[in-house]
C-alpha cells in the first residue's frame, strides 16, 4: 500500500493572526509540492487571507462558534440529552470533508473545543476508519492557562496519531511534561513569513517614521502582536526605563491588541510609574490588518520578544522577513531560531537588566543592525523556507499512514 500523502484536510479555526498565517503558508506549500489540500475553517467573520492567491481549496464548513452548540432548541437540547452530541457533530463535518476529497489525513492546527478534542478525534475515527489525526501543538501548554487547562492539554496530547512541535526543546518538554508519546512527536520548524512581507509595499525607514510620526534619529524598538501578560512587556518596560537612565534616546512601539486583562492605558500607567514619558512609549492597541504591518517594522531598528513563557513565535519570522534583527528570551524554542550575533541575540527571561544590556549592545551600532537584518532574511529563506517545511510535513503524513494502526485503533 502506498503511504504517499495524496490528500489532506487541514483544520484551523483561526480566521486571522499568526496561526492562520502559518496554516495558509503550509497549505500553499504542500499544494506546491503535489499534495491535494483542503483548508477547513469557520464560517462567520471575514477570512483575513482570502484575497491572497492560493493553490489549495478553502472551505468554511465549521460553525462560527465551535465551543458550544448554536442558540436554539435543536442542537442545545440534543447536547443536554447527550453530552457527546456536539463532539460527534463536529467530527461529522471533519469526516464528511475528508470523504468528499478522498483523504485519510486530518491535520489540526489548534484545538477546536478543549478539553473535548479527544472525543472529536475518536468520533472521527469511528465515522471514517483508517483516518489519521495529526495535531500541531503551536503551544505545548496554554501559556495563560490554569493547572486544570494544562492537565487537559496533556490528556489531549495522548490521542493524535502524530504531534508536530516547532523545536527540539519543545519536543523534550512535550514528552517530559505534557503527555506527548515520544514515538509520535515530530519536529517541524515554523516557516518564514516572507510571503506576507512581500505581498505589500514596504516603505523605507525614513518614510515609515514620517508616516508614524516618529523622530528620524531616535532608536526604535518594536513589540509586535497580541499583548498578553505572559509575553513579558512588563519586563521590557523596566528595561526601557533602564536604557533611558543610561541616556539612550529610545522609543518602544507596542503594536497589537492588548488582551488578558490588560489595556493600553494600563501599560501607559506602568510606563509613567517608571519615569517614562510620551516620547518613550507608543501603544497601538488594535489588531493590525496585513496591509498596515509593514511601516511598523520598517520604522523600527529591531524586534524584542521578552516573553516570560512561550513555545515558538511567528513574530520572529515576521521580523526576519522585514530584515529586522531580534532580541528574544530563552523560553520554549525561541532561541533555536536566533543566531546570536548574526540575526540578533537572546537573554534569560524575567531579567530587566540583562534585557537592557542586550538592547544597548544592539542599538549601539546601526550598521551592524542592518547587517543582522540582511542575514536574518537570508537565513530564514534557507532554513525556514516553505518547500523544506512542506517536505518535512509530508514525511510526518507518511509516518502516520505507514503505522499499521492509529492512536485510536486496537493493535
Amino acid at each position: 500500500m502506498s503511504h504517499a500523502p495524496g490528500s489532506v484536510v487541514m483544520v484551523d479555526p483561526h480566521l486571522e493572526g499568526g496561526v492562520a498565517h502559518y496554516t495558509w503558508a503550509l497549505c500553499d506549500a504542500l499544494a506546491r509540492r503535489g499534495t491535494d489540500v483542503t483548508l477547513l475553517t469557520r464560517r462567520g467573520a471575514a477570512y483575513e487571507l482570502d484575497a491572497l492567491p492560493r493553490r489549495f481549496r478553502l472551505r468554511r464548513d465549521l460553525p462560527g462558534v465551535i465551543s458550544r452548540p448554536p442558540p436554539g432548541v435543536g442542537q442545545r437540547l440534543r447536547s443536554l440529552v447527550d453530552p457527546t452530541h456536539w463532539d460527534r457533530h463536529l467530527a461529522e463535518i471533519l469526516t464528511d470533508v475528508a470523504r468528499e476529497h478522498d483523504s485519510r489525513l486530518l491535520h489540526q492546527q489548534w484545538q477546536l473545543r478543549p478539553p473535548r478534542d479527544p472525543h472529536i478525534w475518536d468520533a472521527a475515527r469511528q465515522r471514517r476508519p483508517g483516518v489519521r489525526v495529526i495535531y500541531t501543538a503551536h503551544n505545548v501548554f496554554p501559556h495563560d492557562g490554569s493547572s486544570d487547562a494544562r492537565a487537559s492539554w496533556s490528556v489531549a496530547h495522548a490521542h493524535p496519531d502524530r504531534i508536530v512541535v516547532h523545536g527540539e526543546r519543545l519536543r523534550a518538554t512535550g514528552v517530559r511534561d505534557a503527555g506527548m508519546p515520544s514515538t509520535r512527536v515530530d519536529v517541524v520548524p515554523l516557516g518564514n513569513y516572507h510571503f506576507l512581507a512581500d505581498a505589500f509595499a514596504v516603505p523605507d525607514r525614513g518614510e515609515a517614521r514620517t508616516r508614524l510620526g516618529l523622530d528620524a534619529d531616535r532608536a526604535v524598538v518594536l513589540f509586535f502582536g497580541h499583548v498578553r501578560p505572559y509575553k513579558g512587556l512588563d519586563v521590557l518596560l523596566s528595561a526601557l526605563a533602564e536604557l533611558v537612565r543610561r541616556g539612550r534616546d529610545v522609543t518602544l512601539l507596542v503594536a497589537g491588541r492588548v488582551e488578558g486583562g490588560w489595556s493600553g492605558s494600563d501599560l501607559e500607567r506602568q510606563a509613567r510609574s517608571l519615569g517614562l514619558g510620551d516620547a518613550h512609549l507608543r501603544v497601538e492597541d488594535r489588531f493590525l490588518p496585513l496591509e498596515e504591518i509593514a511601516p511598523w517594522f520598517a520604522a523600527s531598528d529591531l524586534l524584542c520578544a521578552p516573553y516570560h513563557r512561550g513555545s515558538q513565535s511567528g513574530v520572529l519570522q515576521l521580523a526576519y522577513a522585514y530584515r529586522r534583527p531580534v532580541l528574544a528570551t530563552r523560553v520554549g524554542s525561541l532561541a533555536e531560531v536566533v543566531l546570536d550575533g548574526e540575526t540578533g541575540c537572546t537573554v534569560e527571561p524575567g531579567a530587566p537588566e540583562a534585557l537592557a544590556d542586550g538592547l544597548d549592545a544592539l542599538l549601539d551600532d546601526r550598521a551592524a543592525l542592518a547587517r543582522m537584518g540582511a542575514r536574518a532574511r537570508e537565513w530564514s529563506a534557507d532554513v525556514f523556507g516553505w518547500d523544506r517545511i512542506a517536505d518535512l510535513t509530508r514525511a510526518v503524513y507518511e509516518r502516520a499512514l505507514a503505522d499499521g494502526h492509529g492512536a485510536g485503533e486496537a493493535a
